[in-house]
């Protein structure tokens, strides 16, 4: 399959659901259609319309166009792997009506064969000159942590390097195995992999392993987490270097917990204010507020498989500290909270992958 580029956005006219999407595209897809059955080429001036039509609804989503069969094109919604919209891209395909001659699909589909190749920045990146190998810790036996070997890689090209090594592996796997699998991803010259005495392992064998590893994670944890009868909590003070104070509590129950990686993914909601008056805390009306905030978050979350870790204020900041089994539910119901009162829930989210929840390591007790 061969595949357009990333569309910028542009002007649109105001679509306000999956559905008023589908209708419009209804209403242009016969045009789209026969435009490329009578050129064979994919006009940017025509995928730049379907473009500013779907930023409109959603100004994270991004389109490509692609030729699936000689009768066949496909419409890809892709949101560059960013974890907290996937929920809607794959709403909105699911809403998507049959239309002879069209293919939908929610994020950019594996292309997994040994003739992919990406240009980025003058570099090039194949099967042929990547190869990678797992990197295994005690500590953390179900973390998926590969090193990606690219024999030109050097001080001066190390960020396009990996932009490229990346581009490669979200169109090699696909952009939900990306997302969903990896845990941990770093990139080295071939010259150190071999000075460190690595097996290298050749590209085409990624796709076999990752289903491998990830089919013994999910035997592994199946499990629901169900609360002790007693939860022990720690509360945690410290002052930082510019004096501002910071002020935590965490529960060392789940801290302590041996099954973290079946809930392997860490959201934290922050709220910034200003606490210049009180050492970087917040004033007692400021906590009321707060308190408000976070018991309305659990309320909203916990239902979709999130455990609340605990939270911290200092620094001008106020962190809740979650981790979930899934991304999809605690997205939309985040986002929900935003939207019904827009003045009170200014927070930002944070959402990535974190298996063993290091970020939560500084409230352990080993």
């Amino acid at each position: 399959m061969n595949v357009s580029n990333n569309i910028s956005p542009a002007s649109a006219t105001a679509i306000a659901s999956y559905q008023d999407f589908w209708q419009w595209f209804l209403l242009h897809q016969q045009h789209f259609y026969d435009q490329y059955q009578q050129t064979k080429v994919l006009d940017e001036a025509l995928m730049d319309e379907i473009s500013s039509q779907l930023q409109t609804l959603n100004n994270g989503f991004f389109c490509q166009l692609g030729v699936h069969d000689e009768h066949t094109l496909e419409f890809i919604v892709t949101v560059d792997s960013d974890v907290k919209k996937i929920v809607y891209v794959e709403e909105l395909i699911a809403a998507a009506p049959t239309v002879q001659g069209w293919k939908f699909t929610a994020l950019k589909p594996p292309f997994n064969a040994d003739t992919l190749v990406i240009e980025a920045e003058g570099l090039t990146f194949t099967c042929e000159n990547l190869t990678f190998f797992a990197n295994e810790t005690e500590d953390c036996p179900d973390e998926i942590d590969l090193t990606f070997v690219y024999e030109d890689l050097n001080d001066s090209n190390q960020l396009p390097v990996e932009n490229g090594i990346y581009l490669f592996l979200e169109s090699y796997l696909g952009e939900s195995t990306l997302v969903n699998t990896l845990d941990t991803i770093r990139m080295i010259s071939k010259a150190e992999a071999l000075a460190a005495h690595k097996t290298l392992v050749p590209m085409h064998k990624l796709p076999a392993f990752l289903v491998w590893r990830q089919t013994e994670f999910i035997e592994c944890y199946e499990a629901s987490y169900v609360p002790p009868p007693e939860e022990e909590h720690g509360v945690f003070e410290a002052t930082l270097p510019n004096g501002n104070r910071v002020v935590a509590n965490a529960c060392l129950t789940l801290l302590d917990w041996d099954a973290k990686a079946s809930h392997p993914w860490v959201v934290i909601v922050s709220t910034q204010y200003n606490g210049a008056a009180n050492k970087g805390l917040p004033s007692e009306d400021e906590y009321q507020t707060f308190q408000l905030i976070e018991d309305t978050v659990l309320d909203a979350v916990l239902p979709t498989g999130t455990l609340p870790i605990g939270r911290e204020f200092g620094d001008n900041l106020f962190d809740i500290f979650l981790v979930s089994k899934d991304f999809r539910g605690i997205s939309k119901k985040l986002d929900q909270l935003k939207l019904q009162n827009p003045d009170l829930y200014t927070f930002e989210v944070y959402l990535y992958r974190d298996k063993y929840w290091k970020t939560y390591k500084r409230f352990s007790r080993h």
